[in-house]
């Protein structure tokens, strides 16, 4: 996604448009003023449609041209994005369905306090968390895949303490 893109998809279209969209379940809609706001700018309307289809929400026959025009057969919403309308999440919540998200500062404030905890230098913990604190987000990305594996495989008894706390 350009910076372009980013900066016209917000939530304050593509909701509506997704909700206009679940009005009609299934049913492939040709009308885009079945669905969006009339006062959306080409970019707006398929920056969002095209967000919306790549993330599941909705099928969007999308296509679009070397000299950057948008040509579309419809779109329909999917059953993830009726779900993802449900105040209780819908079916994907009841099959257990189980999203934890942590922003990239919680992320690094969790790795900065177990720096501060361990033994070692304070100077190199300063360094570490320095280091830690102006990562780009890729490479927070790769860190805490690490750091979950790794904690993973130091978690000999994670079978027994799920059993013992009731979670297993």
């Amino acid at each position: 996604m350009s910076d372009d893109e980013a900066g016209v998809i917000r939530k304050e279209i593509w909701e509506p448009m997704l909700r206009g969209l679940a009005k009609k379940p299934y049913e492939n809609i040709t009308n885009a003023s079945e669905f969006a706001d009339d006062n959306l700018s080409n970019e707006e309307f398929f920056a969002n449609l095209k967000y919306l289809a790549d993330n599941g929400l909705c099928d969007a026959e999308l296509r679009k041209s070397l000299d950057g025009f948008w040509s579309w057969g419809g779109a329909s919403i999917t059953t993830r994005g009726l779900d993802y309308l449900r105040e209780d999440g819908g079916l994907s919540a009841q099959l257990g369905v189980v999203t934890v998200k942590l922003d990239a500062d919680s992320i690094k404030a969790l790795i900065c306090t177990q720096i501060d905890v361990s033994e070692g230098d304070a100077k190199k913990k300063d360094g570490l968390k320095h280091a830690i604190r102006s990562l780009p987000a890729e490479g927070l990305k790769v860190l805490t895949g690490e750091l979950v594996k790794s904690g993973l495989r130091h978690t000999p008894d994670l079978l027994q303490w799920l059993q013992i706390t009731g979670h297993l």
